[in-house]
């Protein structure tokens, strides 16, 4: 049997016999203290007094600061510096967002102090009417000097149907589920083009939730980008 495990067991063991041994000591005196009316200190007419549960709370403030501070200092030394080699894809998920709120995330996105070259910030409407087109303007206006890419896409990934209306069964699954790689959205591959070529995209596309327009950003994304982060918008959507 090796030393070492059965040390560490027993640290383990001690450490939690200690601290049930303390509490056990605590709760002890607090009920003493209790009974017996005691108190360190008390107001002329007894009308505030400090006692020990008062003193035992502040020292577990105290104790518990200064641990938090300690830690923090730690942790601080074990962060690495950001190496600015990896490929990132930040993705924006847009649902009737409020103006205000949305400029605010895109100027946000726009001062992060981070190599342009390897950030991708892909913005997907969740929806594309007329009542949609302003979170496109607005992404327009935040990343005019990006060249950004627009696109509004009539359907998303699991919507369209190349069969004339009338063919389409109700209950019938929407998309490219079981069709031929020769019947895919043509828009859709276009999407996928434009994000994969451009650092800036704003894609408006038919409604089908949140996780649909992630879909569409992790899915064009694909392998382009070592890592892929992601913007919520509000949670109404």
């Amino acid at each position: 049997m090796e030393l070492k495990p059965v040390l560490r067991k027993i640290g383990t063991v001690g450490r939690a016999g200690f601290t049930i041994l303390l509490a056990l000591v605590v709760l002890a005196v607090m009920v003493w203290a209790y009974v017996q009316g005691f108190a360190l200190a008390t107001s002329r007419f007894n009308i505030i007094s400090f006692g020990f549960y008062g003193l035992i709370l502040g020292l577990h403030v105290l104790l518990q600061s200064l641990f938090a501070f300690v830690e923090h200092r730690k942790m601080g030394a074990r962060r690495k510096p950001c190496s600015y080699t990896k490929t990132i894809g930040l993705t924006i998920s847009a649902y009737q967002e409020d103006p205000a709120y949305l400029r605010e995330c895109l100027n946000s996105v726009r001062t992060l102090q981070y190599p342009p070259e390897l950030l991708r910030v892909i913005m997907v409407v969740d929806g594309n009417t007329e009542d949609d087109l302003y979170m496109m303007e607005m992404f327009r206006e935040v990343f005019v000097d990006q060249e950004p890419g627009f696109y509004k896409w009539e359907h998303n990934y699991h919507t369209w149907d190349p069969r004339p209306q009338g063919e389409q069964d109700v209950g019938s699954p929407a998309g490219n589920a079981g069709l031929g790689a020769e019947e895919e959205d043509p828009q859709r591959r276009e999407v996928e083009e434009l994000i994969r070529s451009k650092r800036c995209v704003c894609i408006m596309q038919k409604w089908g939730g949140k996780r649909e327009v992630m879909y569409t950003a992790f899915k064009a994304l694909g392998s382009s980008v070592d890592y892929v982060q992601v913007s919520r918008g509000n949670e109404n959507n």
